[in-house]
């Protein structure tokens, strides 16, 4: 009989329900327009650098079959191990999972016939030292694809951000606001720069916008995404001066803009590279 035919999920049983839970609302519009951007190929071997909690690791296992073999990388042990306990609820054998530095485990070179990367390398500290990495373990002819948040992401925001700066005269802090920008978002043309030095070329760029909306400001500074992924970085930018006040400041400009329009939207521009190993 088939594998397939022998349905051993049980909806109601808690690791099923635990493991659909497999899309995390922030990387889902990335990730859906880089699975639109896959060769699906049988019999290769593929890599996903940043593959946090299982997206979209698990879902290109599945989307391959089990000719093929796709590992992840990730820098969180925590989060590979959350994605085991989904591969093994959901029986996914294709997988092999590593958690660790992309820089510093053990790959073989020219072996990969496919790399992806769903807003990863670009929270990396060397971007460009990434790419070449990634030119070096590919084949010859293989596809990489990769997504990442442009610098305008939640540019409503960070123009606050930067008026309370420099209303304040904090110029120091702006010029690490700008840093904090660039360094994790940089643009297209610098990525293109960035991808052809390493030796790659480009197939297409794809480029998206999705939006977040809040009642207000204090509902979007108590988002659990928005304090788990980026209230950190915004309090370091502001070490030394009195945070409470700042964000007092900024709370009240994002409450205003809220009045204004009926709620608060944040914009999310991205963009989605399709590159190729010559």
């Amino acid at each position: 009989m088939a594998s397939y035919l022998e349905n051993k999920i049980k909806f109601n049983n808690p690791d099923t329900i635990s493991a659909c839970d497999e899309l995390p609302l922030w990387s889902a519009p990335f990730g859906l327009m880089l699975l639109e951007t896959l060769e699906l190929k049988r019999e290769i071997q593929a890599l996903d650098i940043g593959c946090g909690t299982g997206f979209p690791v698990l879902e290109i296992c599945q989307r391959l079959g089990d000719s093929s073999v796709l590992y992840g990388i990730d820098s969180c042990p925590e989060s590979i191990k959350r994605c085991e306990f989904k591969m093994q609820a959901m029986g996914i054998k294709n997988a092999v999972l590593i958690a660790g530095s992309f820089f510093k485990a053990s790959l073989k070179e020219r072996s990969f016939d496919l790399i992806v990367s769903n807003n990863g390398i670009n929270n990396m500290d060397d971007q460009d030292l990434a790419y070449q990495r990634c030119y070096g373990l590919m084949k010859d002819g293989s596809q990489f694809v990769f997504t990442f948040n442009l610098p305008d992401t939640m540019k409503e925001f960070y123009d606050i951000f930067a008026e309370v700066l420099q209303n304040r005269r904090k110029i120091g802090q702006l010029e690490k606001l700008h840093n904090h920008i660039h360094e994790k978002r940089k643009s297209i043309t610098e990525t293109k720069n960035s991808v052809k030095s390493a030796g790659f070329s480009i197939n297409e760029i794809k480029e998206g916008l999705f939006y977040i909306d809040y009642l207000d400001g204090t509902s979007m500074l108590n988002h659990f995404f928005i304090k788990y992924a980026f209230l950190g970085p915004w309090l370091d930018i502001i070490s030394g001066l009195d945070a409470e006040a700042c964000f007092y400041e900024i709370r009240a400009e994002l409450d205003q803009k809220a009045r204004e329009k009926g709620f608060l939207r944040l914009s999310i521009p991205y963009a989605c590279f399709d590159c190729r190993k010559l």
